[in-house]
């Protein structure tokens, strides 16, 4: 007996767990809320059993999100009233809520079993009276998303400076808040120097240079990443005696610089903060190290020697 059987193949969204590929279906993490969640695919929604909602499937949940009524497979459909279908508007739509400082996220949710129900994150923001300047390269920024979230999320305020008004990051293009020329850094905290491509015309600029300068003078927390680690060697001979770290390619550099260069995936000494930036997993460890001192910082009293 013949069988035919006729088919109709029809693409789909990359599967859920394939590693670093082209297409693979990214994880957003607000670790600071004990949240992550991720885009869902027709073959997430197999695999969970969700129900046929838009919206994100929450991957991952600790306090306060999990305190707050948020479970793992929750499939977030709306934040304070704003729907949200997909990860771009849900990521849009709670860093309004976190640049805000909205003092509770209320989540609608819905799970599994098509139950939905309510939930209310409670933000700590403790960096909420913070600012910190984030100084990008020319050209395109690596980790920018990632680095300004996890500031935004724990209610620092974040001002991107640079030379020129737009540039490309992992992301999007972005616009800075302000140009080089008119930097004041009285207004900061820390002052934390992004890599990318580019970044390499910053090492002898003499704006930068003084930039580093002033904020070494007012003690801020000076932090530098990967490629962007030679600036802080190239702007002030005070820090060549501080422990510090680069990315792999510029080791030479720093060494060549007779700088204090410890090759360590992240190295601090004192106010300054440093790391290869090698993945995310790095980054993350960074801004982690970096986030306390931030939150501790006090100027200098008048007539401290500096």
């Amino acid at each position: 007996q013949e069988l035919i059987i006729r088919i109709t193949p029809v693409e789909d969204e990359p599967a859920i767990y394939y590693g670093h590929q082209i297409g693979e279906v990214k994880e957003i993490r607000y670790d600071a809320l004990g949240l992550r969640v991720e885009q869902i695919t027709t073959l997430s929604r197999y695999v969970h059993n969700l129900p046929p909602v838009a919206g994100v499937r929450v991957t991952s949940v600790d306090p306060p999100a999990s305190k707050g009524g948020i479970g793992n497979n929750d499939i977030i459909i709306e934040l304070n009233g704003a729907r949200v279908s997909n990860t771009d508007e849900f990521q849009k739509e709670l860093d309004q809520l976190l640049t805000k400082k909205n003092k509770y996220i209320r989540a609608l949710l819905q799970s599994s079993h098509q139950h939905t129900s309510r939930a209310v994150i409670k933000p700590d923001y403790d960096l909420k009276d913070r600012k910190v300047l984030l100084v990008v390269p020319e050209k395109k920024i690596d980790y920018f998303q990632r680095i300004k979230r996890y500031f935004i999320m724990n209610g620092a305020t974040t001002v991107v400076a640079g030379k020129t008004r737009r540039v490309k990051s992992d992301e999007q293009d972005i616009t800075v808040d302000v140009l080089l020329d008119e930097l004041n850094t009285d207004d900061f905290q820390a002052v934390i120097f992004l890599a990318g491509e580019g970044v390499e015309s910053y090492w002898d600029d003499p704006k930068i240079h003084q930039l580093v300068k002033s904020a070494l003078a007012g003690k801020k927390i000076i932090g530098a990443i990967g490629a962007a680690a030679p600036i802080l060697v190239h702007a002030d001979e005070q820090l060549l005696a501080k422990k510090i770290t680069s990315d792999e390619n510029n080791a030479k550099i720093m060494l060549d610089k007779k700088s204090n260069y410890t090759g360590k995936d992240i190295e601090n000494d004192e106010n300054i903060f440093s790391t290869t930036g090698f993945n995310k997993e790095i980054i993350d460890g960074f801004l982690a190290k970096i986030k306390n001192p931030i939150k501790e910082y006090q100027p200098p009293k008048p007539g401290t020697k500096k």
